[in-house]
């Protein structure tokens, strides 16, 4: 049988001159080639694929988006006539295939925003609302053909929000907010009426779960959306309910007699509240659907993260933030389940949330400086601590078997990547002013990069590898970087390999050394301690600066270094191996049969 070839990493890189998808050539090798890592500007650069009709002067709103997940098409906003161009991407160096061209005439020359569904069937594109618009400058079009499918009117836009039409990942529903309640409609015919209308009084966000989610749960007519309603003037709280969509049987099945469905016997397609939380000081919501259900016969997990613009502690210039957690087992499940108690989540400031690939974990970023990152089980129980340090967002890489805790934005951009598996640190760098940071689809490579217009000097990206060496890095003093990123692909078409021997050796010898300095630091704390409890004083003489106090030996003790933190180090929070419900399940049913087997030894 013939060998597949493997998928090389692209990158697409988007300046003021021109717009390109490159191929690193090299990075496959570079593993087992330690003399190649220090690569000159161009060497790694395969044959590139320009984008055609880019102006010099490309404006830095332009939009470019590659299809999810497999990267196959590629949308194009005009910068001079704001079309929306799709092409078809093909192999490095041949040329992009122009497959539809939408807006760009009288009625549509104002296109600032468009996004792909799920499977790349339709196309939604935002204009500036105008009165030639009197359909609505929220339009749908399907890809392959240019057709305009549908138009919502929708005035104000936020780039965080966009698309404000959502998809199951299958495309069976598609959703839509309007005022004071949530239309469903058939995802492949959105040119009909709604199939349903959930009215919700203040809907103003709401997140459509991964559809891997509800096939996994055995009900292919099942999806679940989650929705937000802010608090009220009036001191009511905010509530975030989780809705399951489908025929009236498969919810049933899942969870049982719930408020809302039909009678019995009656088949029917319904919207009914599964899961509902009220949280007070909830202003904003970000929701954190599991990508997927880990292990058979569980069920999909949502965590939440809520803010307010003011915080009444006055702990916070900033506002304040907290985070939630919803499991949507049925009652059978939830009563085999560990308590999760919403007290348990930690306590905010939230700086970030990041599931697993995998869906059996996540990670919260939480508290003040130096920020303390905890592992979470699927089910809501924390599982490890990653110590504190200056951090506040986290990134999985696509097979969730590497981890990067990093401090952007205000922070010093320090990057730390961890074993998952073992829940090692393997690796470190700085990527200072990082404006756009990305796993490669092998999960090998970590990009960083520097772009305009949110840094408007040292633009540029650099390429690590998992282990924190610098492997590519390109600096352009001369032009402005608008965007830089992997093209699109599906992570199964890349093999989940393990760390490698030469990294291994170097996490023993980062683990020594690390100990090493908590050994000197708690020896050093302990002479102090023993030179106060001695009543030894420190004699009067010149100032001097805290940074050399720590070369000064005043009677015979050495001035410990000064840190204005003390850094925490990783800790598992669990007494013994984190166990699933089947582990559990066969550990309880071997402790049921040594009681029955002690109950039928007679007594002596």
């Amino acid at each position: 049988m013939d060998s597949v070839p493997p998928v090389a990493s692209e990158l697409f890189i988007r300046s003021r001159e021109s717009a390109q998808i490159v191929r690193l050539r090299r990075l496959a090798s570079i593993e087992e080639d330690a003399a190649r890592l220090q690569l000159s500007a161009d060497a790694g650069l395969d044959t590139a694929t320009s984008l055609p009709g880019v102006p010099p002067g490309l404006a830095s709103s332009t939009v470019a988006q590659f299809s999810l997940p497999d990267g196959n098409l590629l949308l194009w906003v005009d910068p001079d006539t704001r079309a929306c161009t799709v092409f078809r991407v093909g192999a490095p160096g041949e040329p992009l295939e122009p497959v539809t061209r939408v807006g760009g005439t009288a009625q549509d020359e104002f296109i600032q925003d468009a996004a792909f569904s799920p499977c790349g069937a339709f196309l939604v594109t935002w204009s500036r609302p105008h009165e030639r618009l009197a359909d609505g400058n929220l339009r749908i079009w399907r890809c392959a053909t240019g057709e305009a499918v549908r138009a919502f009117p929708h005035r104000h836009h936020s780039a965080t929000a966009f698309p404000y039409v959502q998809w199951t990942a299958d495309e069976r529903y598609a959703l839509h907010a309007v005022a004071n309640a949530l239309d469903v409609y058939d995802g492949s015919k959105l040119e009909q009426p709604p199939l349903l209308r959930i009215a919700i009084p203040g809907l103003v966000q709401f997140a459509v779960a991964p559809e891997a989610v509800a096939a996994a749960v055995g009900a292919l007519d099942l999806a679940y959306v989650a929705t937000f309603v802010p608090e009220s003037a009036n001191g009511a709280p905010a509530v975030i309910q989780v809705w399951a969509i489908g025929s009236s049987s498969a919810i049933r099945s899942r969870h049982g007699e719930v408020d809302g469905l039909p009678a019995s016997g009656k088949e029917a397609r319904c919207a009914v509240p599964v899961a509902s939380r009220r949280v007070y000081r909830a202003q904003h919501v970000e929701f954190y659907w599991s990508p997927k259900v880990y292990g058979s016969g569980s069920s999909p997990s949502l965590v939440i993260r809520t803010s307010h613009d003011y915080d009444v502690h006055g702990r916070s210039y900033y506002g304040e933030s907290s985070a939630h957690f919803l499991y949507l087992g049925n009652k059978s499940e939830q009563s085999r389940e560990p308590a999760r108690d919403p007290a348990s989540m930690p306590e905010g400031p939230i700086h970030d949330i990041g599931w697993s690939p995998t869906g059996r974990e996540f990670v919260i970023v939480h508290g003040t400086t130096p920020a303390r990152a905890t592992l979470f089980h699927g089910t809501g129980t924390a599982t490890f601590d990653f110590g504190t340090g200056p951090r506040n967002r986290v990134s999985w890489s696509p097979h969730g078997r590497f981890l990067a805790l990093a401090g952007f934005g205000s922070m010093s951009g320090n990057v730390q990547i961890w074993d998952r598996n073992k829940k090692k640190l393997i690796g470190q760098f700085q990527a200072e002013c990082t404006t756009h940071w990305q796993w490669s689809p092998c999960s090998r490579f970590f990009l960083v990069g520097v772009c305009y217009p949110r840094m408007k000097v040292d633009n540029g990206f650099r390429i690590f590898k998992y282990d924190g060496t610098l492997v590519y890095e390109r600096k352009m003093p001369t032009t402005q970087l608008y965007q830089v990123e992997w093209r699109a692909r599906v992570p199964e078409q890349f093999p989940d390999r393990p760390v490698s021997p030469q990294v291994l050796t170097s996490m023993r010898k980062m683990a020594e050394q690390m100990t090493a300095n908590t050994d000197a630091s708690q020896k050093g704390n302990g002479s102090v301690a023993s030179a106060v409890a001695g009543n030894q004083t420190r004699p009067s003489g010149a100032y001097i600066p805290p940074h050399l106090r720590r070369q000064v030996i005043e009677n015979g003790v050495s001035m410990p270094p000064l840190k204005l933190h003390e850094h925490e180090a990783p800790q598992s929070l669990v007494s013994g191996p984190f166990l699933t419900k089947s582990q559990r399940k066969n550990r309880k049913k071997k402790e049921r049969e040594a009681r029955q087997q002690q109950q039928d030894i007679p007594s002596v």
